[in-house]
């Protein structure tokens, strides 16, 4: 005797409309980028170099700074691109695009393609952020966990980039307008570095 097939459930409704959804994840990837420009700045050599004269008396602070900046962007990108059905991500809204043949086939395979390409450095900053940020791991220390990760600047600057071209890739297939990194964020941090290096260092 046949079995009888389940019936598959109809996807549930999102409270928002789908072009909403996408101009949001859009953005979040925007923001994602602020956190890690921070970081990135903070790490680099030359900068800091540049500014060692403040950065080394206000360091504790800059320490700080910089983690919350890393430990930000991982837990924002990771939740931009992991695939779950019960968030707005890159991945879900492209199948809910091309479920509802809402994205031509180009735009589907470039955006498949940036996701297969950055899928390797995904999976390395989900790692970090389940068992270094969000939880810390028993069985693993923090030092492994990075080490195991192997994960470099120029790749987190890729997974970020890639991050948006997809989310263009969705924004173009809605006839959205298009997003675009910001960067006066940075501008305005070495405008604090060189006010700090002006100002009269007091003991406290």
């Amino acid at each position: 005797m046949p079995h009888n097939k389940i019936p598959r459930a109809a996807p549930k409704k999102k409270a928002k409309k789908l072009d909403e959804r996408i101009s949001r994840a859009a953005e979040l990837a925007v923001r994602a980028r602020i956190h890690l420009d921070y970081f990135v700045f903070l790490k680099r050599q030359e900068n800091l170099n540049e500014f060692e004269d403040v950065l080394g008396i206000y360091w504790d602070f800059f320490r700080f700074d910089r983690l919350a900046h890393e430990w930000a962007f991982y837990v924002r990108i990771n939740n931009l691109l992991t695939s779950r059905t019960d968030t707005d991500n890159l991945p879900e809204l492209l199948k809910e695009l091309k479920r509802d043949e809402a994205i031509s086939r180009e735009l589907s395979n470039k955006a498949h393609a940036l996701l297969d390409r950055i899928n390797p450095t995904r999976k390395a900053i989900k790692c970090i952020r389940d068992k270094a940020v969000a939880h810390q791991d028993e069985t693993i220390s923090q030092p492994q966990v990075y080490a195991q990760a192997n994960l470099n600047l120029p790749k987190l600057i890729e997974l970020s980039d890639a991050s948006l071209d997809v989310a263009n890739c969705l924004c173009t297939a809605r006839s959205l307008p298009k997003k675009q990194f910001v960067t006066g964020h940075i501008d305005r941090l070495r405008a604090m570095l060189e006010a700090l290096r002006a100002s009269p260092v007091r003991d406290l």
